[in-house]
């Protein structure tokens, strides 16, 4: 890659365009870096300092054309440069937390098994450990895929995502629709959980928007937690999640305020 960079260099010798010479930086920079998301980022990144510091040699009385030229070769070459940053940006596989749910998730099924063992007089049925196995086998391709998911496409579509979220909670608050009162009390509790996450994609959806950013985010999160007051009727012993969760939602919205994601005067707002 460094031998082709250097070819196109020495082609374009003496031609004297600069932008060709810039954006072909740009390009063999951006070649190096493997995650997608990352490249675009890093790419408006090193722009941004190479158009800074084209202004600031042009105010030292450098031409345009010198001063972005001494600014594209202060950036080093685009290989090396690009070669460190995908290292730098290059996803990374927690090894040890892996190894760590797995150790877990061993303990937790030899642990199961020894007291079914115990309850069944020494005996353990084929099926339950099958299912042990096939659970956790399900469990644990949801761990790669929640790790390699692009979560900016939850952002983008998120009214979407909000009425989909709130159709399965609506069904799972509805009554009888899951069997027995135990799973419906498990479905709920696990519906709940993804609240916090939805609503966080609400409060991104509407940053910058000052003041009627929070009204609107506070808004869409009212709505759900209406449906969850209404279904405590039928699953009274599910109030706790439901308190749980909107203790959570409200220091999301806090700590969005504070931090200025909604472009707001923090102080004037609290």
């Amino acid at each position: 890659m460094l031998k082709k960079y250097e070819n196109k260099r020495n082609a374009k010798k003496g031609k004297g365009n600069i932008f060709m010479e810039y954006t072909e930086y740009m390009e063999t920079l951006k070649e190096q870096i493997q995650n997608k998301r990352a490249r675009s980022l890093v790419a408006e990144e090193i722009r941004g300092h190479i158009e800074e510091q084209t202004k600031e040699y042009q105010a030292e009385g450098m031409s345009k054309e010198d001063a972005e030229r001494e600014a594209v070769r202060q950036m080093g070459d685009p290989v090396e440069t690009g070669c460190a940053l995908n290292r730098i940006h290059r996803p990374a596989f927690p090894w040890k937390l892996f190894v760590l749910a797995v150790f877990l998730t061993g303990a937790s099924m030899l642990i199961s098994l020894t007291i079914d063992a115990k309850i069944n007089e020494g005996g353990v049925q084929a099926a339950q450990v099958g299912s042990l196995f096939m659970v956790n086998a399900v469990s644990f391709a949801m761990i790669f895929v929640i790790m390699y998911f692009d979560y900016t496409w939850l952002f983008l579509h998120i009214r979407a995502v909000y009425a989909l979220y709130m159709i399965c909670l609506c069904l799972v608050w509805s009554g009888g629709i899951l069997g027995n009162y135990q799973t419906a009390l498990l479905a709920s509790y696990s519906v709940q959980v993804l609240l916090p996450v939805i609503f966080a994609g609400i409060i991104y959806q509407y940053r910058g928007q000052g003041f009627q950013g929070i009204l609107k985010s506070a808004g869409w999160i009212i709505i759900p937690f209406m449906v969850l007051a209404a279904g405590l009727i039928s699953l009274p012993m599910s109030n706790g999640a439901v308190v749980e969760n909107a203790v959570v939602c409200l220091f999301l919205l806090v700590a969005s305020v504070l931090r200025g994601i909604f472009g707001n005067e923090k102080k004037n707002t609290l």
